[in-house]
């Protein structure tokens, strides 16, 4: 079976330092994604699929990926900050928090929600702990962190 990792396996074994091989790969990848992307945009299918093709060609090799997520985790992070500016943040009118309905239904909501997590409380004991310690407390947060998180209760 053909596989493009052995293919850049053989070529780095024989041209490249044996601690150099991650770097190498994941330049390899990366020249992958940024040449793939445009192929498959002006070949009539998603660009997406230039991605997914170069990340597949690499998905078997451990050593790039470690060296992806260290070496982008920071910018992943402030790229997920500005997703979330962009799509949900931007939206949010700050001029109407001060406004006397914005903070009644605030409150309803707050007041609705700890009801839902005060639920917890009802669960029963079933472990050998004191009420409210150990496993039980465990168990009375999960049940009502749960309730808050589900709308359809």
């Amino acid at each position: 079976m053909f596989s493009f990792v052995g293919l850049v396996g053989k070529f780095l074994d024989r041209a490249i330092p044996e601690e150099h091989h991650p770097q190498v790969s994941l330049g390899i990848m990366i020249s992958l994604i940024l040449g793939l992307m445009p192929a498959c945009k002006y070949g009539k299918a998603s660009y997406l699929m230039g991605v997914f093709i170069a990340g597949l060609s690499f998905c078997r090799d451990n050593e790039v990926h470690h060296l992806f997520v260290s070496q982008f985790k920071r910018l992943l992070q402030w790229l997920m900050r500005i997703f979330f500016a962009a799509s949900i943040g931007f939206q949010v009118p700050i001029k109407d928090f001060g406004s006397k309905t914005v903070i009644l239904q605030g409150l309803l909501f707050t007041l609705a929600l700890s009801g839902k997590l005060a639920v917890g409380c009802l669960v029963p004991n079933f472990n050998l702990t004191p009420r409210f310690t150990g496993l039980h407390l465990r168990d009375c947060l999960v049940t009502g962190f749960s309730m808050v998180r589900c709308p359809m209760i």
